[in-house]
């Protein structure tokens, strides 16, 4: 595989392994009371701007919901 592939195969996966982990997260969150930032501290400096990023879209989606009701 050329070098391009190769990342374009990381990028994938790791994409897949982040939706992954964000799903994970919300049912973790969901039945207790787990520290995000504990859980944001085991994953790469890239990998956790992300997840930040996601969990700020995540709570502006939950608050618009709750809002409406």
């Amino acid at each position: 595989m050329s070098e391009l592939e190769d990342k374009n195969k990381r990028e994938q996966n790791d994409y897949k392994n982040f939706s992954r982990m964000i799903r994970t997260l919300e049912k973790q969150t969901e039945t207790s009371n787990l520290k995000i930032k504990d859980v944001i501290l085991t994953y790469s400096m890239t990998e956790a701007k992300e997840l930040v990023r996601s969990l700020y879209r995540l709570r502006h989606v939950l608050k618009t919901k709750c809002d409406l009701k």
